[in-house]
């Protein structure tokens, strides 16, 4: 059982590592496609108004207290009518609305309708609305499934907007294409006033009471990156300039942002996997620390087995048979024989570890000797001498043969 629990834990770790890095709605198990500005993540459509990211409405909720300067700007979740910072039967107040859907319950849209015919002015900035808001105006709305938007990069759709006169001009981005359109629409009731993609009308005007309610089909032209094309924060403040410049109290309100029914991808994406893999610090702990467990595991699936001894080095015994062999011929008395093994011994060692041609034994290949092995001239050149009257037929004596043994036995310690 020991044995197998290294494999055990490898193959969960595997396991859990795969689920990580490819669970659905994870980017980090996706391959890029191409080169983007913006990660995957950066490119959802938020809407809200502190988010940063390219399609966020950081931008749009900072330039507010410009165009109204003399109003309490506040945000609010509430329920349409449970407005803490406004009253409900008061005047000159407004209400700006920025959500993907603005599905309205009947009593949720009549307090927003009761709150216009007061004498204030509620904005709208959706792709699509429920039928309650539809049905008010014989109000027939033709938008993408939000969907598309979640799944897709960055878009080379792009996007152009434009107002009706008295604002003139066009206003375009190249990013994500995402809006509606009123189609047909009953110009008796309501007013255009901005057109979208091949000129439909996205942007009209309803009047509520004494005050107007105002809908408009392409939240995207508020985000960061549309208005941050230059030129483009014009649209903003003239789409924003219908709401009444002397209001008193203006709120951002994210009821319906925060209450919007959720699309079918975010809630397959909507795994503990994937909350924990959009923090990347905490995506880079967890693999940081599965790495080492990884590093563990592999390590503690080593065969263990004793240290192995050390074994002396093998000895080199050619030595000791040339000395055998030159007592075998010493005792013999054959000693002009000996000293004739001794020097061809004495030769081939210089041919085969220092590269010496031994043909000429002669000044110049006693300097090469001492060049190459280091031994001085006055070592060298005795050996040399014997080794040539060795070739002829002289004989050599028990004292000869001795000392030609200790020069040899020193240039080799000295070599």
């Amino acid at each position: 059982m020991k044995r197998a629990l290294p494999v055990i834990f490898g193959l969960v770790l595997i396991l859990a590592i795969g689920l990580l890095l490819f669970s659905p709605g994870n980017s980090a198990g996706k391959s890029s496609q191409g080169k983007k500005k913006w990660s995957k993540a950066d490119n959802q459509v938020t809407l809200r108004k502190n988010d940063k990211k390219p399609y966020g409405l950081y931008v749009a909720y900072e330039r507010l207290a410009d165009l109204f300067p003399k109003a309490n700007i506040t945000t609010s979740a509430d329920q349409p009518g449970q407005w803490d910072s406004i009253a409900f039967f008061g005047s000159d107040q407004a209400v700006i609305i920025f959500s993907p859907r603005v599905m309205a319950s009947q009593y949720e849209f009549r307090n927003l309708l009761r709150f216009a015919e007061n004498g204030n002015d509620v904005f709208i900035s959706t792709l699509a609305v429920s039928s309650s808001v539809s049905s008010y105006a014989r109000l027939d709305v033709d938008y993408t499934d939000i969907s598309w938007f979640k799944n897709n990069d960055l878009a080379a759709d792009g996007m152009t907007e434009s107002l009706v006169t008295p604002w003139s001009g066009q206003y375009s981005y190249k990013g994500k294409r995402m809006e509606g359109y009123f189609d047909p629409l009953d110009t008796t009731l309501a007013t255009p006033l901005g057109r979208g993609h091949e000129g439909k009308v996205n942007f009209i005007h309803l009047k509520a009471g004494k005050g107007n309610l105002y809908i408009h089909l392409s939240p995207l032209s508020f985000s960061n990156y549309f208005l941050l094309q230059p030129g483009n924060i014009n649209y903003y403040e003239k789409a924003l300039s219908v709401i009444n410049p002397n209001v008193t109290h203006v709120v951002w309100d994210e009821y319906f942002l925060n209450n919007r029914p959720k699309d079918q991808n975010e809630s397959k994406s909507n795994n503990w996997f994937s909350s924990m893999a959009k923090n990347r610090e905490l995506l880079a702990a967890l693999l940081i620390a599965a790495g080492f467990l990884l590093l563990y595991v592999i390590l503690g699936m080593r065969r263990r087995q004793r240290s192995i001894p050390a074994q002396p080095p093998l000895r080199n015994d050619s030595l000791d048979f040339v000395k055998t062999v030159g007592r075998l011929y010493f005792e013999k008395g054959d000693h002009t024989n000996l000293a004739r093994k001794m020097t061809a011994y004495f030769l081939e060692h210089l041919r085969s570890r220092y590269q010496l041609a031994t043909g000429l034994l002669n000044d110049d290949f006693i300097q090469q000797v001492v060049e190459r092995t280091g031994v001085a001239e006055e070592e060298v050149r005795p050996i040399i001498d014997t080794a040539v009257r060795l070739q002829s037929n002289v004989s050599v004596n028990d004292k000869q043969l001795e000392t030609y043994y200790r020069r040899l036995e020193k240039f080799y310690q000295q070599a």
